[in-house]
């Protein structure tokens, strides 16, 4: 069954809406989150020394990120997306490098590689 979830009844995600209006008044409510409703920690294996799991529970619709992203996001509130993110991956391949003179705004990049990104600026 279909509904949108009550934490989001008012959210249009748009600076005045019922929710903003809570956070601007009092800091407090979902607006005053990261957006996740729930989050736990974990590890991949007992043997971890530390957590490498971040387990978070959203209520929107999240497909990762790409360009248009958050237009899913802002959609109808009645979906529920887990996100796994993992952390410590040991994975040291590739490099990114920035060579460019841009100080603010955002570089163009060149994959010049499967494992390296390079500044074209």
């Amino acid at each position: 069954m279909r509904r949108p979830w009550r934490v989001l009844d008012g959210a249009t995600f748009a600076r005045g809406d019922a929710l903003w209006q809570r956070w601007n008044e009092s800091r407090a409510g979902m607006y005053a989150s990261n957006g996740a409703a729930l989050a736990l920690i974990g590890r991949s294996t007992p043997q971890r020394p530390e957590p490498d799991l971040f387990f978070m529970a959203l209520l929107a619709r999240f497909e990762g990120y790409r360009p248009g992203f958050s237009k899913l996001i802002g959609g109808p509130g009645e979906f529920l997306t887990w996100a796994i993110l993992k952390a410590h991956t040991e994975n040291r391949a590739g490099t990114v490098t920035n060579g460019g003179r841009l100080v603010n705004g955002t570089p163009p990049l060149l994959s010049t590689g499967p494992n390296t990104i390079s500044c074209l600026s």
